[in-house]
This record gives structure tokens, C-alpha cells and sequence, in this order.
């Protein structure tokens, strides 16, 4: 059964005793038995009541004339419109003080049932508004609201003129088809978060200078905003942490330009995740209070000469969590570039309204399943895909949602634009760029062995060997040689690298594995880690009469090549592979 619904009718109380006649506010009196208006000051009129649909609170517009008789207009903030707080207007040079401030609040009060409402918002994205999705943008979808906000997102120019500089420079070559889809990945990252569980587009593009980097983030955010570094949606690393977090707005697509202005040797570990969860960290106001950061539901594109996941640690969560492109030239051409930065400058602002009116329409239909269904099956099919080219891991399925939005993007823009993106050409993209495909790189423990043979061949000179007479200076730890061992893997091994606690620690910090535990477990289960089945330390002999408790660490043929130890340092084979040890001291 039904519930009942009560009817109930509500009225907006005013106070008869206040009103505003002959252009002065004031309070009706009894004298000698009869009312008589007393006059406090110059009336103060609501132009416009600016209703904020996407937190709740309201402003009020107001005028009204200062002693020379001028028209004053004023934000007002509802919330204020109290006997302290409209005594703020004294400044803007109305007549009242704290005797006549309980009539003027009444007297304004007095007139919102009569005021025009206007609904604004200051927020960007998907809402829940009414009981019903409603997208918020330059000017709402699915509800009435206007952006009250100072950035540059509304339609400007000829959308034909923007879609022919597409049709011309972006179809037809991948990597900028790849950029446009990843802008529209953008609103579906916004829309579908909460429904799929899917995570912040992170794309990097690290390349040399001229090679189009900048276009391609002129494109990307042109399909929402202005391609400007003012009032827009782009940022630069010359802006704090915060700030750039702040400027993000969820659906429209973010371009985080110079990330080679990041310092070095700084740590960056958590602005990525930050940005990939899209929520910046809390705070404490001086009152102690808890203080919530910005949040965003979006694409961010970076562009830099380097790779900023070299400033991080090497958590295998940000290799699921970032879309890598290295090393490709982004425009077909010089030319090409300069036209897509001229047509963007005046002609944007188009895609992600279209996007978003194709979502709300099928919202409005009962149709929203569709996209979510739609993106599940382009996850299952990536999914068999690399089961069969025998590139399947753990991370497989957590990367694939990542580029199933983008592959969804590409399908939706070629249904709305009326173009023809190449969706396996995007695919195979993704593939080639894939930072989890390739085993040794998606598994932690193999990157820090890598690591680790790296460390030992720089720094050959303070590790003990068999052969060692004195003990070496500000030594390090031991290459030992063994019989030839089987590992777990099937690799063999006949030499280990003995080191002690502190010094491994100190080892895989230099590498940005800050997980020692980790790394121990996952070597011990594939058997480089020689131990003792209930624990990670043994007891090593680094020189004669040096005996603590440290770890024996086998090392794969494969990786310590004919000989891992070297007749002199000079003589190491591994000294060309020292890229990361230099960027790690750096």
C-alpha cells in the first residue's frame, strides 16, 4: 500500500509592522491611537534573489541610491541578511547602524516573495538534482541554471569551423584521435564513476619540445573551454600543489602543461594519486575544524619533456593509474599544429555539451544503462583480447577500465560529431603504450631485483667479494658465488648478493620502493630471496669475523649475465644500464 501524502501549504511570513514607502524603509508606530509610518533611511530594493542549485545557498542582488542619489548595486549572500551582518552595507554607504538594523533586514525580507529568482551554479559536472541526473555547464542540461563561475567554458565561435579542423588534422592520425577521445573520456570518467568504479584519466605525453604536446592539449581543451592559460582549464607546474587541484573542474578536461617545471629530487608520489582519486587532502582550519579539499571527476592530460612518474615511487598502483605516451610526435605536421592552436583560440567549447546532452537524453529516456552496460562490454572484450595475445596479469583488468572510457569516448564522439575516429587504431595505441603489459615492469618485486643488480653494478667498488682481501670502505654488502640454483620462476641462479637490513632499506629507498616488506614477501615466494621458511633475515658473513643479520638475495642468469661478478669495475657489464641509479640521484 501506497503511503498518503500530506498536502501541507506554506507561507512565507512577513513582518506588516516594516515597509519601504516613498523610496525610505521604516516601521509603522501607534501615535495617539493610530499608526504613523517613521521613516529610518533609503530604501534597499532586491533586483534579483541568485538561487545556487548545486550547494543550496542563495544571494541577493541589491540596489539602491547613496547620498548623491547614484544607483548602487551589491552581492549579498543571504546567509548575512542578519542584524550583525547587513550592518556590512554601512560601508557601501547605506543608512543604517545597529538601532535600525533589525528593520532594514525586515523591510528586504519583506520583498522576496515578490523578487525575481534566477538559479546559478558555481560547480561543473553530472548532479543529482530533483530526484533526477542534470549536467551543469555553461548553461545546465536537464534543469534551468546559468555558470556563475570565471571560467571560460560557454560555446564561442563556429562549432563547423572546429569540427572541420578536426575532421582535417585529428582523424586519420592516432595519437591526436587518441587526445580527443581522452577529452571526452572526461565527462564519462564523471558520470560513470560512481557507477563502475573507475578513477581519474591520467594521460602523460613526454616528449621533446616541437613535438605537438601543446596542440594536442589545445585540442583537448578546447572541447569544453577556452584553450587559455587565464580563466580556463589549464595550469602549469609553476602553480602550487594546491592550486592546481583547486582549478580542476569535474567533465571538463584539465591540461597540466610544463611538467618539467616539477623540481627535482621532489617527490610526487602523492599529488598522483591525488590527482587520480581527484580528491586533494584534507585540512585543519585554525579552529581545528576538518577542512575538505577540492574534488573532480575528469581527464587530465600532462604534457613534459620527462616523465614525472621518475619523481615517484615505484608503486605498481601508479602504473595502473597513469596512461604513459613516450616519444611520439602528436601533430601530423608544423602546420598542422598552428591550425589546430589557431581554430581552437576561436572556436571551442562544443564537444562536452553535445556529450553531455546525449547523456541526459538518455537519462531522460529510461536509458541510462546503456553506457554503463556499453563500457562493461569493451572491458570484457579487451579482457579476452589480451588473454589471447598472452598479455594477461593482475593489472590487466584494473587498466583495461581505464581504457575502455577512452575507447567509449571515441564510439560516442563518432556517433555525435558524425566522423570517424579509428577505434582499433586507438586500441592498438594503448597497447603499444601500456605501462603493465610487459611482466617484468607490471611486478614490483622484479622492478626492484632490476633495481637492485643496477645498484650493485654502480656501486661494484664497496661490495665484498670471495676474492676480497681487505674489507672495502663504507662497505655495502657481498657478491657471493653459489651452485647453480632453480628458482620458483625456472630461472637459474648461481650467484647471491648478501646485504645487510639497513643497507637493503636504504637500497630500495634509492629506488622508490618504500615497501620493503612487500618486496621481501614477493621474492621470497619466487625464491630470489634465500631464507629460512619462517622468516626474511638469515645470518651473513659480509668478511671474516662481520657476521649480522641481513639478506641473501639470488640473482636470475639472465640478469647478472656470464659472470656477475667482473674482474674490475671497469669491466662491469652492467655500467651502460645505469639510467634509473642516475635519475634516482639526481
Amino acid at each position: 500500500m501506497k503511503a498518503n501524502k500530506l498536502t501541507e501549504t506554506r507561507t512565507f511570513v512577513t513582518n506588516q509592522d516594516v515597509a519601504v514607502k516613498d523610496g525610505v524603509y521604516g516601521i509603522y508606530k501607534l501615535v495617539d491611537k493610530r499608526l504613523v509610518f517613521c521613516p529610518k533611511g533609503s530604501a534597499v530594493y532586491i533586483e534579483e534573489v541568485w538561487d545556487f542549485i548545486d550547494d543550496g545557498q542563495k544571494v541577493l542582488k541589491l540596489y539602491f541610491f547613496d547620498a548623491k542619489g547614484k544607483k548602487q548595486t551589491v552581492e549579498f549572500p543571504r546567509k548575512n541578511l542578519t542584524e550583525q551582518g547587513v550592518l556590512e552595507l554601512l560601508g557601501r554607504g547605506v543608512q543604517v547602524d545597529k538601532k535600525t538594523a533589525y528593520i532594514l533586514v525586515a523591510s528586504i525580507m519583506n520583498q522576496e516573495p515578490e523578487a525575481e529568482v534566477k538559479c546559478y551554479h558555481n560547480t561543473l559536472g553530472f548532479f543529482w538534482i530533483d530526484e533526477k541526473t542534470v549536467f551543469l555547464g555553461a548553461e545546465a542540461i536537464g534543469t534551468k541554471s546559468t555558470y556563475n563561475g570565471n571560467l571560460c567554458i560557454g560555446t564561442h565561435g563556429s562549432k563547423d569551423a572546429w569540427k572541420q579542423m578536426v575532421e582535417e588534422e585529428v582523424v586519420g592520425y592516432t595519437p591526436m584521435e587518441f587526445v580527443l577521445a581522452v577529452a571526452g573520456g572526461g565527462i564519462l570518467v564523471d558520470y560513470l564513476r560512481e557507477k563502475v568504479g573507475v578513477e581519474n584519466l591520467i594521460v602523460h605525453l613526454v616528449s621533446e619540445s616541437s613535438t605537438g604536446k601543446s596542440s594536442a592539449g589545445y585540442l583537448l581543451v578546447s572541447c569544453g573551454a577556452k584553450p587559455s592559460f587565464t580563466n580556463s582549464t589549464i595550469g602549469n607546474f609553476s602553480d602550487t600543489t594546491n592550486a592546481i587541484m583547486a582549478s580542476i573542474k569535474s567533465s571538463y578536461p584539465y591540461l597540466l602543461d610544463e611538467g618539467s617545471l616539477w623540481k627535482s629530487g621532489r617527490n610526487c608520489t602523492s599529488f598522483l594519486y591525488e590527482l587520480s582519486m581527484g580528491s586533494e587532502r584534507k585540512r585543519l582550519t585554525k579552529e581545528l575544524n576538518t577542512k575538505e579539499g577540492a574534488h573532480f571527476n575528469t581527464a587530465i592530460l600532462i604534457t613534459s619533456e620527462k616523465s614525472l612518474l621518475n619523481y615517484a615511487d615505484e608503486n605498481t598502483g601508479l602504473l595502473v593509474r597513469n596512461i604513459e605516451i613516450e616519444n611520439v610526435t602528436f601533430t601530423k605536421s608544423a602546420d598542422s599544429a598552428d591550425r589546430i592552436k589557431r581554430v581552437t583560440q576561436n572556436n571551442y567549447g562544443f564537444l562536452i555539451p553535445m556529450l553531455a546532452q546525449h547523456i541526459i537524453n538518455l537519462e531522460e529516456a529510461g536509458k541510462g544503462c546503456v553506457l554503463v552496460n556499453r563500457f562493461q562490454e569493451i572491458c570484457k572484450e579487451m579482457i579476452v583480447e589480451s588473454k589471447e595475445k598472452g598479455k594477461y596479469n593482475p593489472f590487466t583488468e584494473r587498466v583495461t577500465k581505464q581504457y575502455a572510457l577512452i575507447i567509449l569516448s571515441a564510439e560516442l564522439i563518432n556517433d555525435i560529431l558524425g566522423i570517424s575516429l579509428n577505434i582499433q587504431g586507438i586500441k592498438e595505441f594503448l597497447e603499444c603504450h601500456s605501462l603493465v603489459d610487459d611482466p617484468a615492469r607490471a611486478d614490483i618485486s622484479k622492478r626492484a631485483l632490476v633495481f637492485l643488480i643496477e645498484y650493485v653494478s654502480r656501486y661494484y667498488a664497496y661490495f665484498q667479494t670471495d676474492s676480497s682481501e681487505d674489507i672495502q670502505r663504507d662497505c655495502r654488502g657481498k657478491i657471493k658465488k653459489t651452485k647453480s640454483v632453480r628458482l620458483v620462476t625456472g630461472e637459474f641462479s648461481n650467484y647471491e648478493v648478501h646485504v645487510s637490513e639497513i643497507s637493503l632499506e636504504e637500497i630500495l629507498q634509492a629506488g622508490g620502493f618504500p615497501e620493503k616488506k612487500i618486496i621481501l614477501k614477493k621474492w621470497k615466494e619466487q625464491g630470489y630471496l634465500n631464507c629460512e621458511k619462517d622468516r626474511f633475515v638469515s645470518d651473513i658473513v659480509v668478511a671474516s669475523g662481520m657476521q649480522f643479520k641481513g639478506y641473501k638475495i639470488r640473482i636470475p642468469e639472465q640478469m647478472s649475465g656470464d659472470g656477475f661478478i667482473p674482474i674490475s669495475y671497469s669491466e662491469n657489464p652492467f655500467l651502460e644500464n645505469n639510467r634509473k641509479i642516475e635519475r634516482r640521484d639526481a
